[in-house]
């Protein structure tokens, strides 16, 4: 499951070896299943009295797939459903509603419906000629968040008869992990047990479609913004996979001026006063969140903010100067590329150029917080490299 992770990377060889231990935000949005590894997609023919699951004359209304609680919110936006057959030649078959439903877990059972979408019987996707399977994929009409079990249920699929059989995918039966239910003359039960079989459990083939929050300032890691004196307006690019919005900001002086545009990456636009007489530093908190996850932003107004220089060149041909928060950079004939890095290797920005004559290029360093950096430099006749420091 997705947010900040911490991720090794150890290299050697004959000389010895070395380890960086870095945090990355993994995201992830796709489906969710209870199918086992082992398992194979069936459906099992009721000897006359239908399709199981599917349409049958047992009965049985609903079939219900539980889930269990994610390990942190997640976001069910639709569901998908493997169909194996979606036969009906009346026309009252062909135009069943087929619905599926996210549920909420009431006493370990399907209880009342979050959201639903549906499908006509012959709109329902059933694989192809080679036995692949499709799945159809019901969207709901407003994703809900989930923080608890909960169930995705199928209803409307028509009774059996002469001409009509609409049937879905189940694991093949097995003595463990059940996770199937069904509607059986009004009440919902477990599948376990109701088939003679000492092997009466399985999973339908039935997943939801789930996305799981993610939220963070870019670059990845970045928890301080730092600014000089002066009143000004800086900018933050952030990723947020659902959409933000500002929970709070604990100082007035300090303020978000743009609103979130609907995409996945977006820039804030901070606007700070000047920092008074008599004050030497002060700071405020930015809360963003996305309704599942809420990140935090410390913005410090210091008389000391800027960017300092190491001095460090090579061959005179580049080099770096400060001028408030601005990292410029001196750049030979022939540059085609700067990439600034930071001590951890995570690589800060990145300006392609048009290889000319020799000039200084502006790179905004407000955001980065105090440390080391390399600016790393490509040109014609090689790479360059400048390291300055961020006080």
């Amino acid at each position: 499951f997705l947010h900040q992770q911490q991720v090794t990377l150890e290299v050697a060889n004959s000389h010895g070896s070395s380890s960086d231990v870095a945090q990355v935000s993994v995201e992830y949005a796709g489906y969710a299943t209870n199918v086992l590894p082992a398992d194979a997609p069936v459906s099992y023919d009721l000897e006359g009295d239908g399709t199981f699951p599917g349409s049958n004359r047992m009965d049985i209304s609903e079939y219900g797939e539980r889930f269990s609680r994610p390990s942190r919110p997640v976001l069910v936006y639709g569901a998908a459903v493997f169909f194996t057959a979606a036969k009906a030649s009346a026309l009252m078959d062909q135009i069943a509603d087929v619905g599926v439903h996210l549920c909420a877990s009431e006493r370990g059972l399907p209880g009342r419906k979050l959201d639903s979408s549906w499908w006509r019987v012959f709109e329902l996707e059933t694989g192809n000629a080679a036995g692949q399977l499709t799945p159809t994929i019901f969207e709901f009409t407003r994703p809900q968040v989930v923080d608890s079990e909960f169930f995705i249920t199928v209803d409307g699929i028509p009774q059996s008869n002469d001409s009509c059989n609409v049937a879905f995918a189940t694991a093949r039966l097995r003595n463990h992990g059940n996770t199937a239910y069904m509607k059986s003359r009004g009440k919902w039960r477990p599948l376990t047990g109701y088939f003679s079989s000492d092997a009466s459990e399985t999973s339908f083939y039935i997943a939801p479609l789930i996305a799981h929050s993610v939220i963070t300032p870019l670059p990845v890691g970045t928890r301080e913004i730092t600014v000089g004196e002066k009143a000004t307006t800086v900018k933050q690019a952030i990723f947020s996979y659902l959409g933000y919005r500002v929970a709070s900001i604990d100082e007035p002086w300090c303020r978000v001026n743009s609103a979130p545009n609907g995409l996945t990456l977006d820039t804030l636009q901070i606007q700070v006063d000047a920092l008074p007489a008599g004050i030497d530093s002060r700071k405020a908190t930015i809360a963003l969140t996305d309704s599942l996850d809420t990140i935090t932003l410390q913005v410090v107004q210091s008389r000391q903010s800027g960017v300092g220089t190491v001095n460090a060149s090579i061959g005179s041909q580049v080099s770096t100067t400060v001028e408030g928060a601005t990292l410029w950079v001196l750049v030979p004939a022939g540059t085609t590329r700067i990439e600034v890095f930071a001590a951890d290797g995570r690589c800060l920005a990145q300006v392609g150029l048009k290889a000319g004559e020799p000039h200084r290029e502006a790179i905004d360093a407000t955001a980065w917080p105090a440390g080391v950096y390399v600016a790393h430099v490509t040109t014609a006749n090689g790479p360059r490299a400048v390291k300055f420091v961020k006080r």
